[in-house]
């Protein structure tokens, strides 16, 4: 691995607020409007934000403590074998993002561009996007410290006008279901980055950085961005999205929401691409970094021009459930201050069957698979290191 860069808490904050800043993220919150009602929508985005910001801080204090990414971390409680396999689900699940993402980004350009061009350009703008955002992002870190900077304004700024200057149709949001539901939505908007923070927040200076980056991004911009999606509900019943921010007659400002489309895709696969690139290179350590980042972004461009894309959204919430899983394991056992155990591969097939049975409906937690795979592999760790103590203590 390169030379660490040391970052602050600013160069943190820009990095994961970029990845956050996206039509999704916005549509979730516009669902759990919808969906839950304004009251225990905004309820649920303080409550879920909360409990991530303290996962946050528990993932950021290990990453700086050990500057280690999140594969090498998964190496002290699952042995070498066991990263490996994680670094390979890892590279698939992020580098199908960053095709899903790719394919959403010339999808939207194109929808804009075809009342001026007549052809379908959108897998050009799949290979061009792809090509752009690989070829700056293997310039490391710094690339992407640097386009945050840039790109966070103008995408704050945007989405600000954008959400003030749509013609407003006030819809009573009354409650509709659960509030736990709701809870369970804004923690699976994250828990994936939460899980992934180890791949970044080891570059930060020191641990008070690690706070503060923490506190702002879970405190402020990833609720601010969800509460955002529930005033879009509330102020339009449409779930378009995008057609609510282009306007009629409005080509300048068409234009621009065409840039921030190309912003906003680009700084959230920057982190899809780092991260793949990250687990690519720690399996194959002798490979540059760089080149790591090539090969992910080509196959990643590849793989957005395929049409069996839309059914692979399918497999990348099964494996994501494995990260999940993983993730918890971790996260408890740095807590526990636990060691590679077999125990640990228990509290992994918990963890797996049970996202894996929420994900067919089988049984129901939360509602979201990636969040019932992450509690049961928590509460296993838990529950097997009490066992063992309580065996260790009465050997009788």
């Amino acid at each position: 691995m390169s030379q660490l860069i040391t970052q602050t808490w600013k160069e943190l904050c820009g990095i994961q607020i970029g990845g956050a800043i996206c039509l999704p993220v916005i549509m979730a919150g516009q669902a759990l409007g919808q969906t839950y009602g304004l009251m225990t929508a905004l309820a649920a985005i303080v409550i879920g934000n909360i409990i991530l910001a303290l996962m946050g801080m528990i993932a950021s204090r290990m990453s700086i403590a050990e500057k280690k990414t999140t594969v090498e971390h998964a190496k002290r409680y699952f042995g070498k074998k066991g990263s490996s396999l994680f670094a390979w689900i890892f590279i698939v699940v992020y580098s199908g993002w960053f095709a899903i993402q790719l394919d959403v980004m010339g999808l939207s350009m194109g929808k804009i561009l075809e009342d001026y061009v007549s052809l379908n350009v959108s897998p050009l703008l799949n290979v061009a996007l792809g090509l752009l955002i690989t070829c700056v992002a293997m310039y490391g870190i710094q690339s992407m410290s640097l386009l945050s900077k840039v790109s966070v304004p103008i995408l704050v700024l945007t989405i600000s006008y954008a959400l003030l200057t749509i013609e407003k149709q006030d819809v009573a949001l009354l409650p509709k279901a659960s509030g736990l539901g709701a809870i369970s939505i804004v923690l699976a908007i994250a828990i994936g980055a939460i899980v992934d923070l180890p791949n970044y927040f080891r570059h930060a200076r020191s641990q008070k950085d690690g706070v503060r980056s923490i506190l702002i991004i879970f405190g402020l911009a990833l609720p601010l961005i969800e509460i955002s999606g529930v005033y879009l509900a509330h102020i339009h019943p449409s779930t378009n999205i995008l057609e609510l921010f282009l306007h009629e007659n409005a080509p300048i400002w068409n234009i621009w929401i065409l840039c921030f489309l190309l912003l906003a895709g680009w700084t959230t696969n920057n982190t899809n691409l780092y991260s793949s690139s990250v687990c690519l290179h720690s399996i194959f350590p002798k490979i540059e970094a760089a080149v790591c980042t090539l090969v992910i972004g080509v196959a990643g461009t590849i793989l957005s021009l395929l049409p069996l894309l839309e059914h692979f959204v399918t497999v990348l919430d099964i494996l994501g459930v494995g990260i999940s899983s993983m993730g918890a394991i971790m996260m408890v056992g740095y807590l526990l201050d636990e060691r590679e155990s077999p125990y640990h591969y228990i509290s992994l097939g918990i963890g797996i069957l049970t996202g894996l049975l929420s994900t067919f409906h089988l049984i129901v937690l939360t509602e979201v698979p990636v969040l019932d795979a992450f509690l049961a592999g928590a509460l296993s760790v838990l529950c097997i290191r009490m066992r063992r103590r309580y065996y260790v203590s009465n050997p009788s």
